[in-house]
């Protein structure tokens, strides 16, 4: 089969073996040992973006489906406590290494508990 006899795919299939390009190695990759990357990862990227209410739920149903307990654990407890548009407000209040603090501390928090699963 030549590349002018396959199917061409629509935007929805390109998107669809997009994540399963990055599902599965992210995956593998957990079973491997990266559990303690993810959790450190997760955390940090839980800290700094702002979810919708009660997202960070199916988030980390995705995350244990991905065999990846810790990460589902870190994003559940940094997801809803704190985001970057809220630290702005301490930062600007008070001093920014306020805002600085508290993030660190979240994120420690996270990492702690998604390290301890």
């Amino acid at each position: 089969m030549t590349s002018a006899d396959a199917p061409r795919l629509d935007g929805q299939e390109k998107s669809s073996y997009w994540v399963a390009g990055f599902v599965v190695p992210a995956a593998v990759s957990l079973s491997t040992g990266g559990a303690a990357l993810a959790v450190v990862f997760v955390a940090a990227i839980a800290v700094l973006i702002a979810l919708p209410t009660f997202f960070e739920i199916p988030l980390a149903m995705v995350l244990l489906n991905l065999g990846a307990p810790g990460a589902a654990a870190a994003m559940l407890f940094a997801g809803p406590i704190v985001n970057l548009p809220s630290l702005f407000v301490p930062a600007r209040e008070t001093h920014p290494k306020l805002a600085v603090s508290l993030a660190a501390g979240i994120w420690l928090l996270a990492v702690g508990v998604g390290l301890a699963l």
